[in-house]
C-alpha cells in the first residue's frame, strides 16, 4: 500500500473518483424532479422530425448516470499517477471535468426538451440548456486545467534543501 500512495496524487484520486459520482447523483436527483412532466417512454434519440428512439425513464436516468461516471473515471484517472508529466496531468484533469459536465448537459438537454409533452415523438433537444451547459463545461474545464496543481509532492530532498538554506541564512 505504501508504494501505491507514493505513486499517486491522493487529492487528484479523491476528485477523480468522487466528482463523477456526485455529478451523476445530482443528475439523477434533478431528473426525478422533472419526472412528473415527462412522457412515458422518453426519447433517447432524435431526428429532424423529433424523437426517434425511446426508453423507459429509469433506463435513461440510470444509463446517463453510468455514462457520466464511466467517462469521468476514464479521463480523470489519467491525472492521478505522479509518473506522468505535470502538463499532461493538468490537461487530463481539465478534460475529465469538461467531459463529465458536457455529458451531463447533453442528458439534461434531452430531458428538458421533453418536459410538458404527452408524446416523446414531438420532442426536441433543448438547445438553450445544451448551449449553456456546454459553455459552462468548456470554461470550467479550461479553468481546472489552469488551476490544478500537478506538481510533485514535497520530498526528503526538499526537506534537506530547506535545512541547508535555513542553515545558510542563520550562519552566513
Amino acid at each position: 500500500m505504501g508504494k501505491f500512495r507514493e505513486s499517486v496524487d491522493t487529492k487528484a484520486l479523491r476528485f477523480a473518483v468522487g466528482f463523477p459520482v456526485v455529478l451523476a447523483v445530482a443528475f439523477v436527483f434533478c431528473a426525478f424532479l422533472l419526472r412528473p412532466d415527462l412522457p412515458d417512454p422518453v426519447a433517447i434519440g432524435w431526428t429532424a422530425d423529433g424523437g426517434a428512439a425511446f426508453a423507459p425513464f429509469g433506463a435513461y436516468a440510470a444509463g446517463g448516470a453510468l455514462l457520466i461516471i464511466a467517462a469521468g473515471w476514464l479521463v480523470l484517472s489519467q491525472a492521478v499517477p505522479l509518473s506522468r508529466p505535470a502538463v499532461m496531468r493538468r490537461i487530463m484533469m481539465g478534460t475529465g471535468l469538461f467531459l463529465s459536465l458536457f455529458i451531463t448537459s447533453v442528458l439534461a438537454a434531452g430531458l428538458v426538451g421533453q418536459t410538458g409533452l404527452a408524446d416523446a415523438r414531438e420532442s426536441r433537444v433543448d438547445l438553450t440548456v445544451l448551449a449553456l451547459g456546454s459553455g459552462a463545461a468548456v470554461s470550467l474545464g479550461v479553468t481546472m486545467g489552469f488551476v490544478f496543481k500537478a506538481d510533485t509532492r514535497w520530498s526528503l530532498d526538499d526537506d534537506r534543501a530547506l535545512q541547508r538554506a535555513l542553515a545558510r541564512e542563520l550562519d552566513p
